[in-house]
């Protein structure tokens, strides 16, 4: 989400700068983009607070906690998704695998 943030924003207008991206923009495309931007910001801003959102990056194989800390997370926030995920699996270990 952070790269998709960083391209919408560099083709926005809301920023001073222009490079040939731009240029290239017609002012519609320019405005559809903010909105775009403004909404995908609104529903990703919703994941901090999802236990679940927290949960599936730290037990993928390959992100885990270094997705946080490479993107510049606060230590506070890794923590906090470190202790829910702690709690989850002490709720549900010990739980059979008794299929209905």
């Amino acid at each position: 989400m952070d790269r998709i943030d960083q391209m919408l924003k560099r083709s926005s207008l809301d920023t001073a700068k222009t490079n040939s991206l731009d240029k290239a923009l017609e002012p519609s495309v320019k405005h559809a983009l903010t909105f775009a931007r403004s909404h995908l910001n609104k529903y990703y801003s919703k994941t901090d607070t999802s236990n679940v959102y927290r949960i599936a990056i730290i037990l993928h194989p390959k992100l885990k906690t270094k997705y946080f800390q490479q993107n510049g997370w606060d230590k506070q926030w890794i923590d906090t998704a470190l202790e829910i995920i702690q709690e989850e699996w002490s709720r549900y270990k010990g739980r059979g695998t008794e299929v209905m």
